[in-house]
């Protein structure tokens, strides 16, 4: 065979190899491209089309069954009042809810829906509503729901837990007063839930719970001897709709124990001290200015001071808010609801899938 002939059988051979590697690398490229392209339309369809993580259509709502609340607290005869705050205003599927304050709440006292102090829309902070409502059920002497003959009131049993049984479907107040158990001081933290929830999050059915169990925080600070009332307000650029000045009402064991009028002179605060010690105390504001809402807060200091947050809000601020929010089945806040966060794994499973299916393409053209 001629050097001429080896030389050119050689390039030929070189050509086709250079040739194979190229279409190689053509088929890796359009595999990366095909698995790029699968993932991203599958976040474009969870994303553009959500899918809702609550009950779905083959396990709708029973909207008129009871239900029952188990409470859990490990201080043994501890005293529990139950609230019924609002109604729900949802869809069989549980899908969309609102609240309709309830009469078994404001019946018989001067306030009134239209005027409601505490706001409750998917914007709500529930921890302060909670505490505001607690606060507000002491300023106007509101009695626990009247369940057919019995009102909602009861004490934690030997087993720790206390059950209420047949409840309406609704928004519910959790409320208690601090005790001594054991020789130590146990303040439950006030608390809002919704009668029925969705399943536990660990559950994959989407399965609604008509037996909701709830364990009640607590703290096991020492009451307090001084208290101050904060008032803030949230309205900027309408300053000129806020009165001159507020009152702050301060209560001991639910009974009226003085008030103080708070104004832009005195910094809007006010500060008791030398009050009785193992007292439960709680500051409220008298009336709430027109064209605002109000939440109650309480924090203790460093030096042992409680220290009642009192914030007004503008409604048309508030309202403005909520209409550039597009709420989404509960929203993020409803108190102990179970929004269901399987589309991220879902979405994490399918990535890793497609990243699986290129690696073994791969391995095939190798």
């Amino acid at each position: 065979m001629s050097e001429k002939r080896k030389k050119s059988e050689w390039s030929g051979y070189h050509s086709d190899q250079s040739g194979l590697l190229f279409q190689s690398r053509r088929r890796r490229a359009k595999h990366r491209s095909v698995c790029m392209f699968l993932f991203l339309l599958l976040c474009f369809v969870f994303l553009c089309f959500p899918v809702k993580g609550y009950a779905d259509n083959t396990n709708p709502a029973d909207l008129t069954r009871s239900c029952t609340l188990t409470i859990s607290y490990p201080a043994v005869g501890t005293e529990f009042r139950l609230y019924r705050v609002a109604d729900l205003i949802m869809d069989s599927r549980y899908e969309t809810v609102s609240y309709k304050v309830s009469p078994d709440f404001i019946g018989g006292t001067v306030l009134e829906e239209a005027q409601f102090p505490v706001a409750l829309d998917v914007q709500t902070d529930w921890r302060a509503a909670s505490e505001t409502l607690d606060s507000i059920v002491t300023q106007y002497q509101i009695q626990p729901y009247m369940n057919g003959d019995k009102r909602c009131i009861g004490k934690i049993g030997d087993n720790g837990t206390l059950v209420f049984s047949n409840l309406p479907q609704g928004l519910y107040l959790v409320s208690a007063d601090p005790v001594e158990y054991q020789g130590v001081s146990y303040t439950p933290l006030s608390s809002l839930l919704t009668l029925p929830q969705l399943a536990d999050e660990s559950s994959t059915a989407s399965a609604i719970s008509y037996d909701v169990r709830t364990e009640v925080k607590y703290s096991s600070e020492s009451l307090p001897t001084r208290i101050q009332a904060v008032k803030t307000w949230q309205d900027i650029g309408s300053e000129k709709n806020r009165p001159d000045s507020v009152k702050a009402v301060l209560y001991c064991d639910g009974k009226e124990y003085g008030s103080v009028t708070l104004n832009a002179s005195g910094n809007w605060r006010y500060t008791w001290t030398d009050l009785p010690a193992n007292h439960d105390w709680k500051v409220v504001e008298q009336t709430v200015p027109e064209g605002y809402s109000m939440t109650v807060t309480k924090t203790i200091s460093s030096d042992g001071t409680g220290i009642y947050h009192i914030v007004n809000t503008l409604k048309e601020k508030k309202e403005k808010e909520k209409n550039e929010i597009v709420p989404s089945g509960y929203g993020s806040e409803l108190p102990q609801t179970g929004q269901r966060w399987w589309i991220v794994a879902v979405l994490i499973l399918s990535g890793g899938f497609l990243v699986f299916l290129g690696m073994i393409l791969r391995r095939r053209i190798h």
